[in-house]
């Protein structure tokens, strides 16, 4: 997810409120689903959008690492 003319906090408050919807959805018979996000942004991680997509993956990948369902600002 891109979001524009946001900084890093913000950020984080947004993918934190959708992290926690994704945990308490109720899936019925369904194992319960988690997700993890990496954020990055411009121009602080990277001068381009490559750099950025490329941060972003790899505090995804921090995030996974240690314990998934979490949220890792690069």
């Amino acid at each position: 997810m891109m979001l524009a003319n946001c900084n890093k906090q913000n950020a984080f408050t947004i993918a934190e409120k959708i992290r926690i919807s994704v945990e308490e959805m109720n899936n019925f018979n369904y194992p319960q689903i988690t997700i993890s996000m990496g954020i990055s942004t411009f121009p602080n991680e990277g001068s381009d959008i490559k750099n950025v997509i490329k941060q972003a993956d790899d505090a995804l990948r921090i995030a996974k690492e240690q314990g998934k369902n979490k949220i890792y600002l690069y």
